[in-house]
């Protein structure tokens, strides 16, 4: 059987993740398929509040900026691992499953500043830079919550998955769906 216009393009990269969600939302209202249509949405826009997708739950790591007096010698250190020996238990938990909420867009962009060397995260604000301070002779100046681009990759691989499990499960209900497609 020929598949759709829709789903060659996905699986061959002709088309992003975002355009395909575009293009199936306009299949789903279509076709009435209301629970789609809020996913979607809650995709492209974040989620807020909403529960959590099993495959937006990540691990992140505090990174940061600190200085350390050492030997009398002040050596400053940019963008590495924060000590956590004086932060909360269920906080680092929490840092363990930590829910992405954000939209597509800002996923992709995320990855791709990553993926061309920026280093950047969520930022921690300056009143909690002391739990990292606690026990430890250094100073911090900047800390953040680092994702992974591997974590951000996973998130969108299972998205892109889901879109095309979705799409051939609709053109088996409904046949082709390229007269359902823009």
């Amino acid at each position: 059987m020929a598949k759709s216009k829709i789903i060659k393009e996905l699986v061959s990269d002709k088309i992003t993740i975002n355009q395909a969600m575009d293009r199936l939302l306009v299949i789903c209202m279509e076709i009435g398929d209301n629970n789609i249509i809020q996913w979607i949405k809650n995709e492209k826009d974040g989620y807020e509040g909403e529960e959590t997708k099993k495959y937006r739950i990540v691990k992140v790591q505090a990174f940061g900026d600190y200085e350390l007096i050492s030997l009398g010698q002040r050596c400053i250190y940019k963008n590495r691992v924060l000590p956590t020996i004086g932060v909360n238990d269920e906080l680092i938990e929490s840092w363990n499953k930590y829910f992405v909420r954000w939209g597509i867009n800002s996923l992709q962009e995320y990855k791709k500043a990553l993926d061309s060397g920026k280093f950047g995260g969520i930022p921690i604000h300056p009143e909690m830079f002391f739990m990292f301070e606690e026990s430890t002779n250094i100073h911090v100046t900047n800390a953040y919550l680092y994702i992974s681009p591997q974590s951000i990759g996973n998130i969108l691989d299972k998205i892109k998955m889901l879109l095309i499990e979705l799409l051939v499960t609709y053109e088996k209900n409904f046949g082709n769906l390229d007269s359902f497609d823009i």
